[in-house]
């Protein structure tokens, strides 16, 4: 005998059905160089599925903002004084909700990477390369986001 469900019968979806958009990604940007930043926020605004949410010059001010609007990920520059952002990226990491952190490089050597990854940082990434890096980065820190295939 086929089983069928009987009209009106409710079938718990196990999956996100594919038309259901889920928040875009919560973006804050760290970043000293107003130059710099525009561009960060240039190349944002062309993935779908991220929100730049706000933008900071300072690791104090990362730590402040990162508490008060709660980004999914926080872009910060790792040229900024190290002591700083190197606390600010800990004391981001400690939070209840910690953001995802990517450290953004100059200059791509081992010391940089290896001073991120101590302090917490996700990943690193040179800003050379970020924009043809920036789309996998996504989908390798959120791989459930709109777009995903």
């Amino acid at each position: 005998m086929d089983r069928q469900p009987r009209p009106n019968t409710r079938i718990p979806l196990t999956t996100r059905p594919s038309n259901a958009a889920l928040p875009p990604i919560r973006i804050l940007v760290v970043e000293e160089n107003g130059h710099v930043l525009h561009a960060l926020i240039r190349l944002l605004a062309t993935e779908p599925a991220v929100q730049v949410v706000g933008s900071v010059a300072s690791p104090d001010d990362a730590v402040i903002q990162a508490a008060r609007l709660e980004p999914d990920l926080v872009l910060i520059d790792w040229s900024l004084p190290r002591p700083a952002a190197a606390q600010a990226c800990w004391l981001m990491r400690v939070r209840p909700s910690p953001p995802k952190i990517v450290a953004l490089l100059n200059d791509d050597e081992e010391s940089y990477r290896m001073s991120a990854g101590a302090a917490g940082a996700d990943a690193v990434i040179a800003k050379a390369r970020l924009s043809e890096e920036l789309p996998g980065l996504l989908k390798a820190l959120f791989p459930a986001r709109p777009g995903e295939k």
